[in-house]
């Protein structure tokens, strides 16, 4: 295929470098430059392009709302280049981390899965683990979100986690069975951590108003096409886009002591109104992740796990969340009568909870808190469950 890449920004480099050996990128553009040449290939304007054979034309603006509008341009302003022709790259690239990250894996080495929130995603650190494993977290994911990465990661992968021992699963906070993603004003936030693209419950979600999928462009600038990933697919050696990375082994910034607490912790709707219906059906969830974890393999061993929080805001919670706990341990008292099903609570770990130099903030440890809290669960996984 001849290729021309659009866009000199920081998008484009990713973009060359993934492109497969069979393919030609016969030149570049832009809509800012005036160059005839760039990395020794012709460099065309705008007005140039409607005259130049090519297959593709692959927009590289790494900003997908911009790449849409470009897009637009190219394809209905204009310069009336056929829209089969042009393809914002990162606007259909792989959104879903638990795609991006199995891709890059050592997935036959495999022998654990990490699942959770962003406090697994901050709070486990693989290197720091006696075996093998893959952290999979993903902030603000609620329990759906698990059973449907878990599905989709079998569906894909599975012949490969042949070595697949353990699955961690963090638990989040008491209030977690009244969590659902998709009816809260997070969602898209969500899905823009990597969060994997399911409807769910949107069209009772009172904070947005358009279709699923036009909201998804709107907020997030992706789209999906079937059609257009099997193009990527054909193009690309890989093709991948995440709005925000979380870097959880590059942080280093501590609180302090007296850090004041956030308030709208203990004003959040899900803390604030029990819902019997999003805690039954997020039972459902749980109960059906077990099940199809162990259909896939009935000697993996599931940890679930609840995480610190900084010491005065577990103190507070103590408190406040003092309606939820009773009913989350009754939950998982008889989820854990389950063979090879476990729990641990962390959640006022001594040394870790309460040494304010392992935080990122109050709810996140940092790579020093994530290093010393990796190190006692792997010890207690030796201990137990290795």
């Amino acid at each position: 295929m001849k290729v021309i890449l659009y866009g000199l920004g920081k998008g484009l480099e990713y973009v060359e470098s993934n492109l497969k050996e069979a393919h030609e990128i016969i030149g570049y553009s832009d809509s800012f430059a005036t160059i005839k040449v760039f990395k020794g290939k012709p460099f065309y304007m705008l007005e140039q392009l409607p005259e130049i054979s090519f297959d593709y034309l692959i927009i590289t603006v790494k900003n997908r709302k911009e790449s849409w509008k470009i897009y637009e341009l190219l394809s209905n302003g204009p310069y009336k280049i056929a829209m089969a022709k042009v393809i914002p790259f990162y606007v259909y690239a792989k959104s879903e981390y638990w795609d991006i990250c199995m891709n890059k894996a050592d997935i036959k080495q495999a022998e654990g899965l990490i699942m959770g929130t962003s406090y697994a995603r901050n709070g486990f650190l693989t290197n720091y683990l006696s075996v093998p494993f893959i952290n999979l977290g993903v902030p603000s994911q609620d329990l759906f979100s698990e059973l449907e990465t878990f599905k989709a990661i079998i569906a894909k992968y599975g012949n490969k986690l042949q070595k697949l021992k353990y699955i961690v699963i963090d638990m989040f906070d008491y209030y977690y069975f009244n969590y659902d993603a998709s009816l809260c004003k997070v969602f898209f936030s969500y899905l823009g951590y990597g969060g994997i693209i399911r409807k769910h419950h949107y069209d009772y979600n009172a904070w947005y108003k358009n279709e699923f999928e036009k909201e998804l462009l709107i907020q997030l600038g992706i789209k999906r096409d079937r059609d257009i990933t099997n193009i990527l697919d054909e193009l690309f050696e890989e093709h991948a886009a995440l709005d925000f990375e979380v870097l959880a082994g590059e942080r280093w910034k501590y609180i302090n002591g007296d850090v004041p607490l956030p308030i709208g912790h203990f004003m959040a709707h899900i803390i604030n109104k029990k819902d019997e219906g999003v805690i039954a059906n997020n039972r459902r969830y749980l109960e059906e992740l077990l099940e199809v974890i162990h259909n896939f393999n009935p000697d993996i061993k599931i940890v679930l796990v609840l995480m610190p929080k900084y010491i005065s805001l577990e103190k507070t919670k103590e408190i406040t969340l003092g309606q939820w706990k009773d009913d989350f341990d009754k939950i998982i008292e008889e989820i854990c009568k389950r063979e090879n099903v476990y729990f641990k609570n962390y959640k006022f770990c001594t040394g870790i909870y309460d040494n304010n130099h392992f935080w990122y903030d109050i709810d996140h440890l940092n790579t020093a808190g994530a290093r010393c809290l990796t190190s006692i669960f792997d010890e207690d996984m030796k201990k137990e469950l290795y």
